[in-house]
């Protein structure tokens, strides 16, 4: 054989492209070799359960915790109060577009939505740190509650949080081409309404967190199932006043997550606080009722589409409005699925003329954010679909329809 001919074959089994690639992680995973957030146990540690709201908006009038602290294996409560001090978790800045909705780790006077966390209790076991949490008594005033997007962006609607003077988290328009005259040139404009309706993404394994504090050295180390490890530190040591080299993630083997575990949640933030005031490892794993209710949703959209088009199928213009279920607050990702909705929804078609307005509407919901695309697959359900209405209207195949 030809050293050519040596030097060919050597380089296409280098190749991966086309190549079946041998997964590396299947046997450590597949013999229970994997090691999760709930596997880890530290000497010394200590359990976390979070009281949550029984009620998508209310005001909290008072919490009393005396029963609670008197349950053996109690070792603290905190409360929104009680964290003071520390940062708010992070959402959009304030904007001629965008309102800031500022989002404690705790509730301290008004709970937006069902199952977000008032107080955690500390215990020497789950068990214990469960039964301590449905101990404490929290009084409640409800206020009106808001839960469509197109009702929440009218006057008179409720509105998610009571300083708030609308519901408009965000609103922005983006237009390319000549949009007036495209709708002006066309033989028929065609609507239609879509929605993508809100998902809950339900990976295999919950959220949890693990966090220890070595007074020491003064270093944090946290343990936590995230899609984003380097983000979480970095926003850890800014909510808690750390420098970053002091901050310390890991993320054990994760069984799924979609993009529901790339935010920075409460729950993060609160283990590693009480890891440094108790000078303890604390661990919180989250329990699927909870994860359904407080793990951030994705999707979230009406949809309203005018297309211009000729009798040929040809597509001179396109015209969309985008309301997105922000959820209680307006989060970095509640902002970015519909952003990218917007700038993805002409799909593969070169559309000349374009026009989208987009608004970001908060509800007393949980958070939106990522779900296995963030804002691509509904832009793809919305071109897609639109391209398959107007052949149906005008009586001609799908291919036929162009730009």
């Amino acid at each position: 054989m030809s050293l050519a001919i040596e030097k060919r074959e050597a380089v296409q089994k280098r190749r991966y492209f086309g190549q079946p690639l041998k997964r590396m992680e299947d046997p450590r995973l597949v013999s229970g070799q994997g090691r999760y957030l709930d596997d880890i146990k530290l000497p010394g540690m200590v359990y976390a359960s979070f009281v949550r709201s029984s009620y998508a908006h209310a005001l909290i009038k008072k919490i009393d915790k005396s029963e609670a602290l008197k349950l053996p294996g109690v070792l603290a409560i905190f409360t929104g109060g009680d964290l003071a001090d520390v940062k708010d978790l992070p959402t959009v800045e304030e904007s001629e577009e965008a309102k800031s909705t500022p989002r404690p780790a705790l509730v301290i006077d008004e709970a937006r939505y069902q199952g977000e966390a008032i107080a955690v209790v500390i215990a020497k076991d789950p068990y214990t740190a469960e039964d301590a949490a449905e101990l404490v008594q929290v009084e409640y005033e409800p206020l009106p509650v808001v839960l469509d997007v197109k009702e929440a962006m009218k006057p008179t609607s409720p509105k998610a949080h009571s300083y708030v003077k609308d519901n408009i988290a965000y609103h922005s328009v983006y237009e390319a081409g000549d949009i007036e005259t495209a709708f002006k040139n066309a033989d028929r404009v065609i609507t239609l309404e879509l929605v993508n309706q809100r998902v809950a993404p339900v990976p295999l394994e919950p959220r949890g967190v693990l966090a220890s504090y070595d007074s020491g050295s003064q270093i944090l180390t946290v343990w936590v199932s995230s899609q984003d490890p380097h983000g979480l530190r970095d926003a850890i040591a800014d909510i808690l006043g750390l420098p970053q080299s002091r901050v310390r993630v890991i993320a054990p083997d994760v069984g799924g997550a979609f993009g529901s575990k790339i935010s920075v949640y409460p729950e993060d933030v609160v283990v590693c606080y009480a890891a440094i005031k108790l000078g303890r490892p604390v661990k919180w794993v989250e329990k699927r009722r909870e994860n359904l209710l407080t793990t951030t949703h994705g999707r979230g959209q009406k949809q309203h589409i005018e297309v211009a088009v000729k009798k040929d199928g040809r597509i001179l213009g396109l015209k969309i409005k985008i309301i997105s279920d922000s959820g209680a607050y307006n989060t970095p990702g509640a902002l970015d699925n519909p952003t990218m909705t917007t700038l993805m929804a002409p799909g593969v078609y070169d559309i000349k003329a374009y026009r989208v307005e987009m608004f970001s509407v908060l509800t007393n919901k949980v958070p939106q954010d990522a779900y296995r695309g963030a804002g691509r697959p509904e832009a793809a359900y919305l071109i897609e679909r639109t391209m398959n209405v107007v052949a149906r209207e005008l009586g001609l195949d799908p291919v036929e329809v162009s730009v």
